[in-house]
């Protein structure tokens, strides 16, 4: 925000990769990360299965590993062929549903977006803006992705790695928005359905602007939280509908000073009148 305070960042996290062509036995695949996981395994292969996109685009099977499921991982790895840990990072948004209708989210490329960004280099893997100060600011935030360039045989079987190509962070940038009017905006409208926007009059800067109601956009980075998405898009009130920048609101009796302030200047009336 205005007065620096960190209003979204990219934690580093850890998750596991499987390459499709590689693994020899899913089954038990899928019985030793569920061990290792706390997880269903039916439900981490249907997840695969939902994932996989072609031989060689790597599938995540499970996001945000903590150290000894990644100790556990790597060391039975021999047993596994084409699984590895891969270092990323996910989104936190540090006041949560306070800010979400200003920042937006992120999220995975739908097959529109794909066609709409292909001449930018966007990947079917690729994670993008959505809403927000998210998607108005995508390609300076993203950055470059990196990837692997690997030779493979004429029967699609992969020979040897030619090269890697590694990721570039996106750029930092400062909003208007001062982050405790921010929260505090978005506490007014608790409980309510509007919207607050509280502008600095001398340049135009925004220095808050909230939206009720609200959803928390670390719901859409988070897959551990990703059941509260239905919730969100099942909401009659629509909560991620920005009333701030979209709804239609009646001026109401404010409306009176900006009339009588033009007739004013237009000498329509004198100040006596």
């Amino acid at each position: 925000d205005r007065n620096g305070y960190l209003l979204a960042e990219s934690r580093l996290s850890y998750n596991v990769l499987g390459i499709p062509q590689d693994i020899e036995n899913l089954d038990e695949l899928m019985g030793f990360l569920g061990g290792v996981l706390g997880a269903d395994p039916v439900k981490l292969r249907r997840s695969y299965q939902g994932r996989r996109l072609n031989p060689f685009t790597p599938v995540v099977l499970a996001e945000n590993l903590t150290r000894e499921q990644i100790f556990t991982i790597e060391e039975e790895r021999f047993r596994f062929p084409g699984v590895w840990i891969e270092k990323g990072y996910q989104r936190r948004y540090a006041l949560g549903q306070a800010a979400a209708h200003v920042l937006g989210y992120v999220g995975k490329i739908n097959v529109s977006e794909r066609e709409q960004l292909k001449e930018y280099g966007i990947s079917q893997l690729s994670v993008i803006g959505k809403d927000g100060v998210e998607k108005f600011y995508d390609r300076e935030l993203g950055g470059s992705g990196g990837g692997l360039q690997v030779e493979v045989n004429s029967r699609g079987e992969q020979v040897r790695l030619l090269g890697v190509r590694d990721a570039n962070p996106g750029e930092d940038i400062t909003l208007t928005i001062d982050a405790r009017l921010q929260s505090f905006a978005a506490e007014i409208l608790s409980g309510k359905v509007g919207a607050a926007i509280v502008m600095d009059n001398d340049n135009g800067e925004i220095l808050a602007m909230a939206s009720a109601p609200a959803f928390d956009p670390n719901d859409f980075t988070d897959r551990s939280r990703s059941g509260n998405i239905s919730q969100v898009f099942s909401n009659p009130q629509a909560p991620l509908f920005n009333r701030a920048v979209r709804g239609r609101f009646p001026p109401g009796s404010v409306f009176k000073t900006l009339m009588a302030t033009a007739a004013l200047d237009e000498d329509v009336v004198d100040p006596e009148k």
